[in-house]
């Protein structure tokens, strides 16, 4: 996971390093990771999508897109996590006339 100098971004990247396993490597000229691969480890992190899947499993998204998940409890009182919302653009259109 790579990360750049500024505050959130390195946090951000050290969070998701910590969670998936993987070394954290920051720099000056490292940015941080892409809104496309901040969700695509969202989303094998909090589905629990093993790593080795990862090449077999795609999550598109847009820039500005939004992705939601919801921490779900059944009646039986088991907890998941669902993805409700993938790269929903719908709050960058015009308004309606």
């Amino acid at each position: 996971m790579r990360a750049g100098s500024r505050t959130r971004v390195h946090a951000t990247g050290a969070l998701l390093a910590d969670a998936l396993g993987l070394p954290l490597i920051t720099g000056r000229g490292l940015d941080g990771p892409e809104h496309g691969e901040t969700v695509h480890a969202a989303c094998h992190l909090l589905l629990q999508i093993a790593a080795e899947a990862s090449p077999a499993i795609g999550f598109g998204t847009d820039h500005t897109a939004l992705t939601r998940f919801e921490h779900r409890r059944d009646r039986y009182g088991n907890e998941r996590r669902v993805l409700t919302t993938l790269n929903d653009t719908a709050h960058l259109a015009p308004p309606a006339d």
